[in-house]
């Protein structure tokens, strides 16, 4: 409810007064037993001088009136006498105390419609959002307003504008028309800047960076935001820098929409250049600095971008950073569904795909993120993982988005540069990949090294065997979470290894995201410990591979993506990994994962990696290869290691075939390149076609030879 004067013009303490009476007199209308519902704002705001009433619909009835009767005669009843009348805005009805705010929300969008309801005292949200039935005479020309504002077109809509108010003006509208046709265009608006209708949210992008990063700057302008090496940026200049970045695109007169593609180099530029471009509305395309030229054409010319960013060969990050205006913030902002960001897949399996996510999708794997983790805006994160990949920015986005500070090095694992930043900075979390946890693992020397760090996060998925034990040995104050994601999905499952110790845990699914498990026949898997596909419904799924529409049809199942793991989860909703699709290797009928082999292979003292790939086999349909990576000053002892397997593994689990390399190829979040093997392992096999295939290998260039039996 609402205060207004009568007649003379009222002074601030003077409307307090009599808000304070009305206040009162609702409680003594109600009675004793009801008078609790009522509540007053004592805040004081001028243009607030309200009353609230959790209404009971079942009160009229007791008094046998009608509701909007029962209202009409409480509000004569309590401005009886007094220089003010009352004006009431009841939201929508709720069911549960919980969704009170629900109904108050509403009932502050009824509010915005008494301007053209003047001589209402009671405006119900429920009938003033409703069009009424041929009063709106110009219904097309607001659709076409309406629909210029859903586009975020700024020359639209002022032209879609003033053709409504003209037509407002030519057609001898009386003032109940004039009001109903402006109350229709209220009603839709406020439930585009609100949110309520979900199809026409695109103005959240505001929230994504507007809300958040900006918002951050202003209410610490002097945070550090972003520390790259020794050099850091506050959250004041890192908006200005974004906002000087859009405001060249802009003036270089590039379109919206435009594929832009930005050289992971120097962290802040390319940061300031990944939000620059979401805020002027064209997509980033972000690769690593050490791209290969081959990589990077094949990229080029599947993207065709309208601007590259890179030195040497590009366009200079300086140039749009440091000259020129700032594009103003209330600026007409992108749809928040349309793709702001292509990612490339890691290549595990194959060749490399290009992801396309929206705005709502990154805000969506950041709130995972950050709720999975324990990320707020106390926190200090370092991380080295490459910035240029999804698993890479994703964190730094998680990190702005909340208000925090990230340190980011590009430099490879070392001990003593955590060591410094800790020092310097205290650190709250650390971001590693798995073999880079190992290393912490092995290197840290005391728990005190890492004194104030309070969780460390496993970004790849796919924790290597015995690590949980061994980190908690050294850093039991420490929390280490293993966080489960893919560049499609974003990160959706995250498991806190002091609540479940097991490895191949990959944990409960975070708040954005829904998991289950699809059976060969698309079915959803119901029942514990059965193994199935990982399917991911929520916000932050990808909108699709890039210009590749058959394959993004072949894992969107509805609102469902089908991930390219096995998986199985327990009684108490715990998911376990099992292999990839296409690692399953299939000896005679019986399923093999390459990581159950790998675990008892890396046990072996002379081990310092391996990995397991399938080879066909016209008996067995399939066999187990193993290639392995020995230590440092050891001698490769192929037949050792096959006794040693042969004494802990099922026949049909031991490998036909054991091939030393120099080194296992892995990607940059320390996943196994398995295609690279396989490719290997064919190549080796036609150099030496009459090589047995049931016997180790003892003729790789990389370790020493062996004679054959």
């Amino acid at each position: 409810m609402e205060l207004e004067e009568k007649g003379d013009s009222l002074g601030f303490q003077d409307m307090r007064t009599y808000q304070k009476v009305v206040y009162q007199n609702c409680r003594k209308y109600l009675g004793s037993e009801k008078e609790d519902l009522v509540f007053m704002d004592i805040v004081g705001r001028k243009e607030w001088l309200d009353i609230g009433f959790l209404y009971d619909v079942g009160i009229a009835a007791e008094k046998g009136m009608e509701e909007e009767s029962y209202l009409k005669a409480f509000l004569e009843a309590i401005a009886e006498d007094l220089p003010v009348k009352v004006r009431s805005y009841v939201g929508d009805a709720v069911s549960s105390i919980e969704d009170i705010s629900e109904s108050f929300r509403t009932a502050i969008l009824a509010r915005s419609f008494h301007v053209f309801q003047v001589d209402k005292s009671i405006l119900y949200y429920s009938e003033e959002r409703k069009e009424t039935s041929g009063k709106i005479i110009n219904k097309n020309s607001i659709e076409e307003l309406l629909k210029a504002v859903e586009e975020n077109n700024a020359e639209k809509i002022l032209e879609k504008g003033r053709i409504v108010y003209q037509e407002l003006n030519q057609q001898n509208v009386d003032l109940e028309m004039t009001q109903m046709n402006m109350n229709y265009l209220l009603v839709n608006l406020a439930h585009l800047g609100l949110g309520e209708d979900e199809s026409l949210n695109q103005d959240e992008i505001i929230q994504y960076i507007r809300r958040n990063v900006f918002e951050n700057s202003a209410l610490f302008p002097d945070k550090k935001a972003i520390i790259y090496n020794d050099t850091a940026i506050s959250y004041g200049e890192l908006t200005k820098k974004i906002k000087t970045f859009a405001y060249n695109l802009k003036l270089k007169k590039i379109p919206k929409g435009s594929r832009i593609m930005l050289e992971a180099d120097n962290l802040i530029s390319y940061f300031c250049g990944f939000l620059g471009c979401q805020l002027h509305g064209c997509i980033a395309i972000p690769f690593e600095k050490n791209i290969s030229i081959y990589k990077f054409q094949e990229l080029f010319q599947t993207i065709k971008p309208k601007l590259v960013f890179m030195r040497n060969n590009g366009e200079d990050y300086n140039d749009y950073l440091h000259c020129g205006e700032e594009l103003p913030v209330n600026t007409i902002f992108p749809k928040y569904d349309t793709v702001c960001s292509i990612d490339s897949t890691t290549g595990t399996t194959g060749k490399p795909s290009l992801v396309m996510h929206t705005n709502r999708s990154l805000v969506a794997t950041a709130e995972n993120l950050s709720y999975g983790t324990h990320i707020d805006a106390e926190t200090i994160l370092f991380t080295n993982i490459p910035f240029a990949l999804a698993s890479g920015y994703r964190r730094v986005m998680t990190i702005l988005l909340k208000g925090g500070t990230v340190i980011v090095t590009h430099d490879a694992f070392s001990l003593d540069s955590i060591s410094y930043f800790n020092e310097m900075y205290h650190l709250t979390h650390l971001a590693l990949i798995s073999s880079d946890l190992s290393a912490l693992c092995d290197a840290a020397r005391s728990d005190h090294l890492l004194d104030g760090i309070k969780y460390i996060e496993s970004a790849t998925g796919e924790l290597p065997e015995g690590i949980i034990t061994k980190f908690y040995q050294k850093f039991s104050k420490i929390t280490l979470f293993n966080v489960y994601g893919t560049t499609e999905s974003g990160c959706v499952l995250i498991n806190n290894t002091k609540e479940n110790f097991s490895e191949d845990c990959l944990g409960k699914p975070s708040c954005n995201a829904k998991i289950c498990l699809m059976d060969e026949n698309g079915d959803e898997i119901t029942t514990p410990g059965k193994y199935g596909h990982v399917a991911v419904s929520g916000d932050m799924n990808m909108q699709g591979y890039y210009r590749k529409k058959d394959l993004t049809e072949q894992v969107m199942y509805g609102d469902k993506l089908i991930l390219n793991d096995i998986a199985y989860f327990d009684e108490n909703g715990y998911y376990y990994f099992i292999s990839r699709v296409g690692d399953i290797i299939n000896v005679g009928g019986r399923k093999v994962t390459p990581k159950g082999i790998e675990n008892i292979a890396i046990k072996y003292e002379n081990l310092a990696d391996c990995a397991c790939v399938a080879k066909e086999d016209l008996k067995h349909g399939q066999i187990p290869v193993l290639f392995v990576q020995y230590k440092d000053g050891c001698d490769a002892d192929t037949e050792g290691l096959m006794n040693f397997l042969k004494g802990e593994l099922e026949d049909y689990r031991i490998p036909k075939k054991i091939i030393p390399v120099e080194k296992i190829p892995r990607t940059a979040t320390g996943k196994v390149k398995r295609y690279a093997l396989s490719e290997e392992l064919e190549r080796r096999l036609a150099e030496r076609p009459s090589a047995s295939p049931c016997e180790p290998d003892g003729s790789d260039a990389d370790g020493p030879k062996r004679k054959s039996r």
